[in-house]
């Protein structure tokens, strides 16, 4: 029985568990919206991007319990919503008039932005509603803290966020091209956007 062999003992359904756990949590995107503006699109978005991802097994999120994260339908504590942008690898952020004014939206960018996720950016295109993109007096306006309520500003606090985090990453997300998304077209105009 002399030997320089060392028994292996694998408990493989321990394993497994952990594995499961691991390929099925995080996110591969996480939506940004101002749910006023572009509720129903993030859902429409949501649904199409799930569809495609899980629809294919070599995609690297198929497994993932939810893909595509949408705050309206997945979160349940608001404390938590850092935790799912950290756990996501991309944050796509709708752009609408009033997505910028937003703090959460805003939260959700500079959480982004300071964890390095790739940040995508999508114009919504209907007929009632146009974006027009910031110029250097609504930055300005935006920095200055004069958007915002004093329960928003409250939010930053809390969320220990000062204006030149916003002004930094705002800058940042505005120096990328928006891909269209144009909910009101047909299924296979949104299929190629």
């Amino acid at each position: 029985d002399c030997t320089d062999l060392t028994p292996l003992e694998i408990d493989f359904k321990s394993l497994r568990k952990v594995t499961v756990k691991f390929m099925t949590e995080g996110h591969c995107i996480f939506l940004t919206h101002f749910k006023k503006e572009a509720g129903t699109e993030a859902a429409l978005m949501q649904e199409a991007l799930t569809n495609k991802i899980q629809s294919d097994p070599q995609n690297v999120a198929h497994y993932l319990e939810h893909p595509v994260f949408l705050d309206t339908e997945n979160l349940e504590d608001l404390a938590k919503l850092r935790d799912h942008i950290l756990a996501s690898r991309n944050l796509v952020v709708l752009l609408t008039p009033g997505v910028f004014e937003r703090p959460w939206c805003l939260v959700e960018i500079v959480t982004a932005f300071k964890q390095n996720r790739n940040i995508v950016l999508v114009e919504i295109q209907k007929p009632d509603m146009k974006f027009e993109y910031p110029d250097e007096e609504f930055i300005c306006d935006l920095c200055d803290g004069r958007l915002f309520s004093e329960t928003d500003m409250q939010v930053f606090s809390l969320e220990q966020i000062e204006m030149v985090d916003i002004e930094v990453a705002l800058r940042h997300v505005l120096t990328k091209i928006a891909l269209p998304f144009s909910p009101h077209k047909a299924s296979s105009i949104r299929d190629v956007e």
